[in-house]
């Protein structure tokens, strides 16, 4: 496969003095969506991975709250990977692609941010039958 940047950084601004470290990540002016969903992953065995699955529709905000992990994401063509850790940045992943996260560390805690609500729907769990959707976009 070959490489390709999907993922888009989202700046973080560090505050840190002697009360403790102040992480903040503005969406701006012109927001890449309206959050309308949260969630965390954390406690993942070291050996397991989330992710395996792609999305018609919903877009995401990746970040490591502590810790870190992997994130690769493809259209089933070209890939992009990174490497999410504390105090870094996160990582806006349009819809429309799949995503693997894996190699956790003991403290992760992935925090993700949702453009939508869950919907059954719009998830495709079977890679084959993602890149089919993929090819009739």
């Amino acid at each position: 496969m070959k490489s390709m940047h999907f993922l888009e950084k989202v700046e973080v601004q560090s505050f840190i003095d002697r009360r403790g470290n102040l992480g903040v990540s503005e969406l701006g002016v012109n927001p890449k969506f309206i959050i309308k969903r949260i969630y965390y992953i954390n406690r993942v065995p070291s050996e397991a991975s989330r992710g395996a699955h792609g999305h018609k529709q919903l877009q995401q905000i990746f970040y490591a709250l502590s810790g870190s992990f992997h994130l690769m994401v493809t259209d089933g063509v070209n890939t992009d990977s990174v490497t999410v850790s504390e105090m870094s940045n996160g990582y806006f992943l349009p819809a429309g692609l799949w995503r693997d996260l894996d190699n956790f560390s003991s403290d992760c805690v992935c925090l993700v941010l949702a453009s939508e609500p869950y919907d059954k729907s719009d998830y495709i769990h079977d890679y084959e039958e993602f890149r089919n959707w993929r090819a009739l976009k």
